[in-house]
């Protein structure tokens, strides 16, 4: 699963030699591990799922005898833990001419991309693969200790897209549409970033919890890495971040990807639509409002969306 890129020259044969083997289908599938991990004497790495792994000759005079390019689909998370100081990181990313043509580093919590390499010891950092991911040839997760750096190379492909019923299930693919609603907090207008999917309104968590902080109904979020969960605690207050409320007019239709977190409320586990469009996660207003108690209506004559932090929830 592994390889050591102490020496550059090694690393680039090697790269051009794995993606030249997979085109060429010379590969043997070995049996599949779901959920692979390095649980190395420094680190632990884990990835949450896989779709499928194969094993590839590497070149004469490389460190090891195979190389392992894992399948991951969309939505999968990659998660970093460091046991000890001086454990560094980045995420590659390769075009099809093996060239590198982006980097970036995983986040504390799980949303979007961090912004130091190195971490302290104990530190958990996590990355959910995107819908994007897949226009890269192939990705790697380097790992740095001291002068050694070890890398996992990963392909993104698309989940399997599955029509269900509606007795419960949701789709597991859905297109969003940025919506053009106007949206008043407690009266005030606020530009937000939503979508609708299947004619329902779906807003990013932390934004909502942004524009509540401060009243009665505030609540915070927090992610939990180890646990894959997201946890929302009613009545404290969150702190807003930079990427937060931004609106985009411009925004075009993407595609969702149904969140496999596990969320909690209060420490009780609950059941909620929410789909991943672009590494942020996007509940359904209503449903939001409902498990936090929170005003959501509807003014059909203004054709805007009402919060308000001064309600209980109605159905």
């Amino acid at each position: 699963m592994r390889i050591n890129t102490r020496r550059a020259s090694v690393n680039i044969v090697l790269v051009i030699a794995l993606v030249f083997l997979a085109a060429a289908g010379v590969y043997a599938i070995t049996n599949l591990n779901l959920t692979p991990s390095a649980d190395e004497e420094n680190y632990l790495l884990t990835i949450s799922e896989i779709s499928d792994q194969h094993e590839l000759s590497a070149p004469e005079n490389a460190e090891a005898d195979k190389v392992m390019l894992y399948e991951l689909p969309v939505g999968s998370v990659i998660s970093l833990t460091a046991k000890t100081e001086g454990i560094s990181h980045q995420i590659t990313c390769y075009n099809e001419r093996n060239r590198k043509i982006d980097s970036f580093t995983m986040s504390l919590d799980g949303y979007g991309r961090g912004e130091r390499n190195e971490l302290e010891a104990g530190e958990t950092v996590s990355y959910a693969v995107t819908y994007s991911d897949i226009d890269y040839a192939f990705m790697s997760i380097d790992i740095t200790e001291g002068e050694e750096t070890i890398s996992y190379f990963f392909r993104v492909v698309k989940a399997e897209a599955q029509q269900q019923s509606e007795d419960g299930k949701v789709e597991l693919i859905v297109t969003a549409i940025p919506t053009g609603s106007k949206v008043l907090v407690d009266g005030e207008p606020q530009e937000f970033l939503a979508y609708n999917i299947n004619d329902y309104n779906y807003f990013r968590l932390r934004d909502i919890a942004a524009v509540l902080t401060g009243t009665e109904k505030q609540f915070n979020v927090e992610w939990d890495a180890k646990s894959d969960s997201i946890l929302l605690t009613t009545g404290k207050s969150y702190t807003i971040q930079k990427c937060d409320l931004e609106g985009n007019p411009s925004a075009e239709n993407k595609t969702g990807l149904a969140t496999q977190s596990t969320i909690y409320v209060d420490g009780e586990e609950v059941a909620l639509v929410a789909y991943n469009i672009d590494g942020n996660n996007y509940f359904k207003l209503r449903d939001l409002g409902k498990v936090l108690n929170f005003g959501v209506d509807w003014d059909p004559d203004a054709k805007s969306v009402l919060i308000d932090s001064h309600k209980d929830f109605t159905e």
